[in-house]
């Protein structure tokens, strides 16, 4: 059945402006902030040409009863025209309708539109209470207020206040002496804290790279490391710990005690590590080695073992332009030979070829992406493969 495109009903143009006006956020946001001042807004009906009225008379009747019927409200307008249809008398017709301001466009949508727009200026009206100019950016970051209750606008209103420069004084953000709201609620409400703020002060929390070096309060910890001592002396030296974790920045300004650091990709294949002399591990940081970038590294005899695919390679690549001196350990193509029993499919391999790679390893990178099945786990490798590889590294 061919679609109709002529005689658009009420039902149907609220649909479509519903859609473009409203659920469209970025034209919403212009016309709520008077960024498109072009008004009105206009919608064409397309009124039937006389072949069309004849291919469907009932929808043509309806097309006309429905727009008569339709009820006008303040700010909304029907252009009708008189034309003369084949076999007709002359027909007056419905051809576009125009919405002048926000309150008709909201007329139009009906309820669901009304209650939005009504909890929008709800939440807004304690922080437009401190500051009209705050508007501007409230309707920027609509999808935030959008999330808001009432009793989260009164506590914003409260707390933005009481944000100055340095007030954290290089503690945690939840250690903030904030009046009137629980340590969690900046963290929760942070990227639209950080927007207010930035109007309030002028761009400052911008210009500072945010709003905790704004506030001079320090990051959370994040990418988390496993530390294991491989051998009584470097237990010792850590306290006694045999296991303990802590954020990968940390290690960028402390030296671990050890004369060798072996760094695992995967968890797991951590905790399975064999005993090794003056030796401590690393491990369950994937991709992430940006902390191998410690200058204390360089003075180290340095391991990487990863999952034996292309992304593996990569990783291996990357700690290398961190310290040249890494070692791939159980990453060559011997090890990738004696274990074709274990090879699985790379999903999504990495498809270019990392720099820092040498020619063995660039030659098994490009074999693994031809391979029908090319990507070795580093938990398919067997025990006593690994623990030679291993010991033959530490020179055992």
């Amino acid at each position: 059945m061919t679609q109709r495109t002529w005689g658009i009903l009420p039902t149907a143009l609220r649909q479509q402006i519903w859609q473009r006006e409203w659920q469209n956020r970025r034209r919403l946001r212009a016309l709520l902030s008077g960024e498109r001042a072009k008004w009105p807004i206009s919608y064409p009906l397309k009124p039937p040409t006389s072949a069309q009225a004849l291919t469907d008379i009932v929808h043509f009747r309806q097309f006309q009863q429905q727009w008569h019927a339709f009820p006008l409200v303040e700010g909304v307008s029907v252009d009708w025209e008189t034309r003369q249809y084949q076999h007709q008398t002359a027909q007056r017709v419905p051809c576009r309708v125009h919405i002048h301001t926000i309150q008709a466009l909201l007329s139009v949508l009906g309820e669901a539109a009304i209650k939005q727009s009504q909890h929008w200026d709800a939440v807004m009206s304690p922080l437009l209470a401190l500051d009209s100019g705050l508007y501007a950016v409230l309707i920027q970051k609509l999808e935030l207020v959008d999330e808001l209750t009432l009793a989260d606008s009164q506590r914003l209103a409260h707390v933005l206040p009481q944000l100055q420069a340095g007030l954290g004084h290089g503690a945690y953000l939840r250690a903030l002496p904030i009046q009137g709201a629980d340590s969690k609620f900046i963290e929760t409400h942070q990227v639209l804290l950080s927007a207010l703020l930035d109007h309030v002060h002028d761009g400052a929390i911008s210009a500072s790279g945010g709003l905790l070096a704004w506030l001079d309060c320090q990051a959370p910890p994040k990418d988390w490391l496993w530390l294991r001592p491989l051998c009584s002396q470097t237990q010792a030296a850590l306290a006694g710990l045999p296991l303990l974790r802590l954020a990968a920045d940390t290690l960028l300004h402390y030296p671990l005690p050890a004369a060798r650091v072996l760094v695992v990709e995967n968890t797991q294949t951590g905790y399975a590590l064999p005993n090794l002399p003056d030796t401590i591990a690393v491990f369950g940081g994937g991709r992430n080695v940006s902390w191998l970038a410690a200058p204390w590294l360089r003075e180290k005899q340095l391991g990487y073992w990863g999952d034996l695919d292309t992304w593996g390679l990569q990783i291996l690549s990357e700690a290398r332009r961190h310290q040249p001196q890494v070692c791939a350990l159980a990453m060559d193509q011997a090890t990738w030979q004696q274990h074709q029993a274990y090879l699985v499919v790379e999903p999504n391999p990495c498809l270019e070829l990392p720099e820092l790679l040498t020619a063995e390893e660039a030659a098994l990178f490009r074999q693994m992406l031809e391979a029908p099945l090319g990507r070795l786990e580093q938990e398919r490798l067997h025990v006593e493969y690994v623990r030679g590889v291993l010991w033959g590294w530490v020179g055992v």
